[in-house]
């Protein structure tokens, strides 16, 4: 892998190289054909204004005007560097000044001999030589132009025929035919040799351009492979990755489903475990409920036991007395109020064992046999209050209800009455003592359902019995009226059958809060 990364990097920088280098190349062969222009163009200056200079020369000796020899000094004078260069120079310049008041085709621009134009182009040791030579020789035919002009200048106002004759000879005859044939020469070598060597390297140019796109071509195919390779080593890298991965996926959900069938098994036990703990806790409480049954039966039970052997005995004693005929009537008397005394006894009793019976019978909801209606628990608090304050003459107790504009409900009326009743009755025997309290019931609706919140500022449930205040049995008095199943019977009823849940707050001293849910049964 990193073996074809590391080919795929040889590639790509080759291809970069060959490509920085194509750019090279072809501003290579763009220079060589600017070169190329400039020497053309530079060429041309030279034949153009030896050209020029003839035709001036041949003009002026001919026709004897001033502005011919002007023209021609001044080309002379450019190319010797005195005067500015036009640019452009090569085109068509002083075809253009002839006229009069023509104004220069082209500005000016530097002032540079032809001689020094040569030299600092870069032309071959051959081509420099054919232009220098060129150059003096077009030097030497202006030397036989200046002859010419001595002849025509001193006696322009009175040229003869001779004069004439000889000024014009001396442009028209072979020898100076000859020099600008020589001139010409020169120039058409200079054209060849100039010719030759911008083939050649542009030739040279070619075959580099050549063989940088042909190397290019292959970086590029080599590159395009390598990546090939490289993209199916990473392919085979990830399908095996992928397979591993799916293999500990694999392996992973295996060890999870065991893992959570352990977890299963294991809560199935627990459950089973908690089954049994809170199967043992209803027998330990049911254990505990009737050894608390046992004992409060007991007592009562036992009480009538010994009055009713005392009625037995007073009984027999009357008897015996009435059959022997030795009663008198102050015994009489007395055998009858211990014989009324003991079955007042016993009739207390057997109704205080009724009673708790009936109590009995109420936690259990055996007693509350009623059908599910629709009804407003605003009257069922009403009737309770009433109620409780009936049952239990503290006046000094103030009530504070609070209630929504809709308390329609589909439960039990008389269940929900049983628990709050329960409720105030367990805060007047627990809660308050002689200077009263204050109870308030507030009723919120929550989704389709009721909150009851009941509380009171009174003492509080003292923190030995916080944790079990409803359990039965569990009270902070003790006396032939209290038996501890108030609260007890609110949890069943509420749990049982209104179908809710029932959660309390309270701190010794701070008073006491019961939250009932009341489902609303629909």
């Amino acid at each position: 892998m990193k073996r074809m990364i590391f080919v795929t990097i040889f590639f790509s920088t080759l291809l970069a190289f060959t490509l920085v280098w194509s750019l090279i190349s072809l501003n290579s062969l763009k220079q060589s054909n600017f070169e190329q222009i400039k020497a053309n163009n530079i060429s041309n200056q030279i034949r153009l204004s030896t050209d020029r200079l003839t035709q001036a020369a041949r003009a002026y000796v001919i026709t004897g005007d001033e502005k011919h020899l002007a023209f021609y000094h001044k080309i002379v004078d450019i190319r010797e560097g005195l005067l500015p260069r036009p640019k452009h120079y090569h085109r068509v310049y002083w075809g253009v000044m002839l006229a009069e008041n023509t104004p220069p085709p082209f500005p000016l621009s530097d002032n540079q001999s032809l001689k020094q134009l040569l030299e600092n182009e870069h032309f071959s040791t051959q081509e420099k030589h054919k232009l220098l030579s060129f150059y003096e020789k077009s030097k030497k035919l202006s030397a036989i132009e200046q002859r010419a002009f001595k002849l025509v200048t001193p006696n322009k106002h009175m040229l003869t025929k001779e004069s004439r004759f000889d000024s014009t000879s001396l442009l028209f005859n072979e020898a100076y035919s000859k020099y600008k044939a020589e001139i010409y020469s020169d120039i058409n070598d200079f054209y060849q040799l100039q010719e030759q060597r911008t083939s050649i390297k542009l030739a040279e140019e070619g075959t580099n351009q050549q063989n940088l796109i042909i190397a290019s071509i292959l970086c590029f195919l080599c590159l395009s492979l390598s990546f090939l390779v490289l993209l199916m080593k990473l392919q085979n890298e990830n399908r095996e990755k992928v397979a591993t991965l799916n293999k500990e996926v694999r392996e992973k959900t295996q060890d999870i489903r065991v893992k959570n069938q352990a977890l299963e098994d294991s809560l199935e036990k627990t459950r089973a475990a908690q089954r049994r703990v809170v199967e043992a806790e209803k027998q330990s409480a049911l254990a505990s409920l009737v050894c608390n049954v046992a004992h409060e039966i007991n007592t009562p039970l036992g009480v009538i036991i010994t009055a009713t052997s005392h009625v037995e005995h007073y009984l027999q004693a009357l008897t015996s007395g009435v059959s022997q005929k030795r009663i008198s009537k102050r015994k009489l008397n007395d055998i009858c109020d211990n014989l009324d005394h003991g079955v007042d006894i016993v009739l207390k009793n057997s109704e205080r064992i009724s009673s708790l019976v009936q109590k009995l019978k109420t936690i259990s909801g055996d007693n509350l046999f009623e059908e599910l209606q629709s009804f407003h628990l605003i009257d069922c608090i009403n009737n309770a209050v009433e109620v409780s304050k009936e049952l239990n003459q503290q006046n000094n107790v103030q009530f504070q209800i609070i209630n929504p504009p809709n308390t329609l409900c589909h439960s039990y009326p008389k269940t929900v009455e049983t628990v709050i009743i329960n409720l105030i009755l367990n805060s007047y025997e627990h809660a308050f003592t002689e200077n009263g309290g204050n109870i308030k019931i507030t009723l919120k609706p929550k989704n389709s359902d009721f909150i009851l919140t009941y509380t009171d500022d009174g003492k509080g449930i003292p923190e030995s019995i916080n944790s079990k205040v409803l359990e039965p049995f569990v009270t902070t008095k003790k006396r032939n009226e209290i038996t501890g199943l108030g609260l007890s019977l609110v949890s069943n009823l509420v749990t049982d059958k209104l179908k809710g849940h029932l959660n309390y707050e309270s701190k010794e001293g701070e008073g006491l809060k019961f939250e009932i849910h009341i489902k609303n049964q629909i």
